[in-house]
């Protein structure tokens, strides 16, 4: 090589053919570089595929999963409100029991208290008129013995 660099020195035409096989050796190891490296992009890139293959498959199976899951909440749904308008109707029904109950029982505690104030007016007036008897008893008998003894009998 030492010659072939020293003639290469005297002659531009050698100078410039080493030069460009320099050139030419340097593009084929970056074009083999390249290659290979297309190769691995390639191989990335099926990699990429069959995990993007399995991502659509789950996301098919989540899409099938939440329709499944509104199909039943939809049902769910139905049942509730089932559920609350009869839970409604049966409270609306024992308000209305509740109140029937309620009115009888305060309308016989009126006729109690009515015939309890009934009685009480009597025995106050049989009490008022047992008073009075015996205080005209108690005042007889007193004017009597006053009576007797001043002898006005």
């Amino acid at each position: 090589m030492a010659i072939a660099d020293f003639v290469a020195e005297f002659d531009p035409k050698l100078k410039e053919e080493a030069f460009l096989e320099a050139q030419i050796a340097a593009l084929q190891m970056d074009v083999s570089h390249i290659k290979g490296d297309i190769g691995d992009i390639k191989a990335d890139i099926r990699e990429l595929r069959g995990d993007m293959k399995a991502a659509n498959e789950s996301i098919a199976a989540l899409k099938v999963d939440n329709a499944c899951i509104r199909r039943e909440m939809a049902e769910m749904r139905g049942e509730l409100k089932e559920d609350i308008a009869d839970l409604r109707t049966e409270l609306k029904q024992d308000i209305a029991d509740v109140r029937i109950e309620l009115k009888t029982e305060i309308a016989e505690l009126r006729t109690e208290v009515r015939t309890g104030f009934v009685e009480l007016r009597s025995a106050i007036r049989n009490a008022v008129i047992t008073n009075t008897i015996g205080q005209l008893v108690t005042a007889g008998t007193i004017l009597g013995i006053v009576g007797k003894s001043l002898k006005w009998f």
